[in-house]
């Protein structure tokens, strides 16, 4: 790792890189494999210091190249462009479905490494639609959708934190069944606004939800989103769900094309296995308190530009009562 103080210009076989403080990692010759460096992010005149730690997979090239892509490279996945595969991305992609254009010339563009792609027009969120083609047939369809799926959550850069702030409409997780025992089925039900503050003109959502790891059987997690809920209603969807880490629950929705939706009820489904660890949130009067917090982003459309809104996040508890065993001997 080499720190190149104030503004320096390096050199590459194909290019030259301007730029202020550089922070340059090279592998040794001929190393593949994980690696790890940190360093302090410090910002000026504040002296406020953040420790940055990075995480690494070090590969041999995917494809053989003249010139490696540096800069502005396709990421198949991150459609965004913000360093991260999310549901962020599903949320991009939704908003230009159909779009069209040069195909990516490499034999396996569905790889996880930075790729060179022709210009497109440009999206709703001033990048190239080229970065939301994640298989690199040259058009946005649901098929890009499999690569969010496959690299979800790889990353490429250091991803900042969203900036939040308050939901205008209602966010809600129903519980369909208030009694429970382990093994049973948890279902909770999705839902925006209500009959007093509807939603207006809703493109597409995410939203993530923690429930304790040791209560919730993470193989056994499904994410439906209703096809004949409000917010389906008059276009095409992609959707996903994903359980990235045991105990945490991603979703997202997007509507084709940009299309509003406006309403309020649920839109979809959750449902999970309860695990026989949660006897431990047990209270002596045989109720159990599930505490679940959840983080949530909507997508609308403003002056043709779309919108992400980040939400702060809540926390909540799913109360229900433990079956009363007969015992039939």
């Amino acid at each position: 790792m080499v720190n190149y103080e104030g503004l320096n210009t390096i050199d590459l076989p194909c290019e030259s890189i301007d730029a202020f403080n550089m922070l340059v990692y090279e592998p040794e010759a001929g190393y593949t494999g994980s690696d790890h460096f940190e360093y302090y992010y410090c910002i000026q005149p504040s002296n406020l210091c953040y420790l940055v730690k990075v995480d690494m997979n070090v590969i041999e090239a995917p494809e053989a190249e003249t010139c490696a892509c540096i800069r502005d490279c396709v990421w198949p996945g991150d459609a965004d462009l913000d360093g991260q595969v999310d549901m962020s991305d599903l949320l991009t992609i939704g908003y230009r479905l159909g779009e069209t254009g040069p195909v990516r010339s490499y034999n396996n563009p569905e790889t996880w490494f930075g790729q060179h792609a022709d210009n497109w027009n440009f999206s709703g969120n001033n990048l190239g639609t080229q970065y939301l083609d994640a298989n690199g047939d040259g058009a946005i369809t649901a098929n890009d959708v499999d690569l969010i799926d496959e690299h979800y959550y790889r990353a490429h850069d250091v991803v900042v934190k969203d900036v939040q702030q308050k939901l205008p409409y209602q966010f809600s997780l129903i519980p369909v069944q208030f009694s429970l025992d382990s093994g049973d089925v948890v279902i909770l039900d999705v839902a925006f606004g209500n009959a007093n503050v509807p939603v207006l003109d809703m493109k597409g959502a995410k939203f993530s939800v923690n429930i304790p790891p040791a209560m919730m059987d993470s193989a056994s997690v499904t994410v439906t989103f209703h096809q004949n809920s409000w917010l389906a209603e008059g276009s095409p969807s992609i959707s996903l769900g994903k359980v990235p880490w045991t105990g945490r629950i991603d979703a997202g929705y997007a509507k084709a094309g940009g299309n509003g939706a406006s309403g309020f009820g649920v839109i979809g489904t959750i449902t999970f296995i309860i695990t026989d660890d949660f006897e431990g949130f047990k209270e002596d009067d045989g109720i159990i308190q599930i505490p679940i917090s959840f983080m949530l982003e909507l997508l609308w459309d403003l002056m043709e530009r779309f919108t992400m809104l980040k939400v702060m996040k809540s926390s909540s508890h799913m109360i229900v009562v433990i079956h009363q065993r007969i015992n039939t001997t």
